[in-house]
């Protein structure tokens, strides 16, 4: 299970019931499933169990950004479950923080991926709350500071995926929310991007939610999205 079979990620922005009969609908078209707060902390370890019990891995989305102790002891619970392939920190939570949760994940085959700048923030937005550079800048900039420090990819947009390889190497992992097929739509992403887009762009994973889950088939809407991204990887190559 800790391998990659798909470039897909899909998110389970839903609660339990719904989660189930989604997995269970897209049986073997997809490996990796995204559990973030809402269905944590709504379900928590049953949903893990469920997951692990269908053969998913899992993408464990809970931005920890907290004192370097307490992301160090979240990270050893979060590692005890045996489906979880990923989990996410925040980038600006510091050095220190990040080399706690690297330090305590060091023994098992979990990755830590940060966060750089999420995918709703515009740059307007972005400067209202943070003095710094442009989206893209910050991103990288982020994206640098954390690898440096032991996080082994990023979570970012497709928009920034190329310099972030280029700035940290190609041996970062970078993981792409904001993804949305050709007339989707864009609801609270900013900064979205097409799935044959981001993989020309580099991206290694592209999460999608509810451009899947709430299709009127969802299996259908997924084997269109492989097919763009199987497209996409030949003209690439």
């Amino acid at each position: 299970m800790k391998e990659k079979h798909s470039d897909i990620i899909v998110a389970l922005d839903m609660d339990l019931g719904e989660a189930k009969e989604i997995v269970h609908e897209l049986g073997d078209l997809i490996s990796m499933y995204k559990v973030g707060l809402e269905l944590f902390l709504q379900s928590g370890k049953e949903i893990l169990a469920f997951l692990h019990q269908e053969q998913k891995g899992v993408f464990l989305d809970l931005k920890l950004h907290d004192i370097p102790n307490t992301v160090k002891e979240a990270t050893l619970n979060i590692i005890s479950y045996p489906n979880v392939m990923l989990y996410t920190l925040h980038a600006s939570g510091g050095a220190n923080m990040i080399r706690a949760s690297v330090h305590a994940s060091r023994n098992s085959s979990v990755l830590p991926i940060a966060v750089t700048v999420l995918t709703s923030f515009t740059t307007e937005e972005w400067q209202e709350v943070f003095p710094l550079p442009n989206v893209h800048e910050s991103a990288v900039a982020l994206a640098r500071y954390a690898c440096n420090a032991g996080a082994k990819g990023v979570v970012c947009s497709a928009h920034e995926v190329a310099a972030i390889k280029q700035a940290v190497g190609t041996s970062c992992i970078t993981v792409c929310p904001g993804i949305r097929p050709s007339g989707s739509a864009q609801q609270d992403q900013k900064r979205i991007v097409t799935p044959s887009e981001a993989i020309e762009n580099g991206a290694d994973y592209l999460v999608m939610g509810r451009p899947i889950t709430e299709a009127y088939s969802p299996r259908d809407a997924v084997k269109d999205i492989l097919k763009e991204v199987e497209q996409a990887k030949r003209h690439r190559k």
